[in-house]
């Protein structure tokens, strides 16, 4: 596990230790968060821990975290909790885990096509499928005012 992210995380709040074990590495880091997989104590449930970079909590930050809140439909991703840490001043999401993202999804097909090592061509069940939950999750935002004509 990062050093230093753990370090942080245990600092900030003890709240957070007693209800969550982290695992060992980070899922994915960008510049202005870093993901790291979580697993509640109880009942035993994987989560994803997000932490948004910089100091004290931007509009972007605010309207991510408010709208995530409102977010209630099974193709689109949960947020359980957040964490906030009043002496580094940084911003912690608890949202459900998901074991894959569309985005690594694509790329495992487009490299097994460019190797030619496994499957060529991403089966047409998966691109039903993925296409269903892409446009159940749209019709549900625009159904509920979350995407609107500017």
């Amino acid at each position: 596990m990062d050093y230093e992210f753990k370090t942080r995380l245990t600092a900030f709040d003890k709240r957070l230790k007693t209800c969550l074990t982290l695992k060992a590495a980070k899922l994915e880091e960008v510049p202005w968060s870093c993901l790291q997989a979580t697993t509640k104590k109880t009942p035993k449930q994987e989560y994803a821990l997000k932490q948004i970079e910089g100091t004290g909590i931007s509009m972007s930050a605010c309207r991510e975290i408010a709208l995530l809140r409102e977010l209630k439909h099974r193709n689109v991703i949960c947020l359980r909790r957040v964490f906030l840490s009043h002496g580094d001043r940084k911003v912690w999401l608890l949202f459900d885990f998901a074991e894959h993202d569309l985005w690594h999804i694509i790329k495992y097909h487009r490299n097994n096509k460019a190797s030619k090592k496994g499957p060529t061509s991403v089966p047409i069940t998966m691109v039903k499928s993925l296409l269903y939950q892409i446009l159940d999750g749209i019709h549900y935002l625009h159904a509920n005012w979350y995407f609107t004509e500017i």
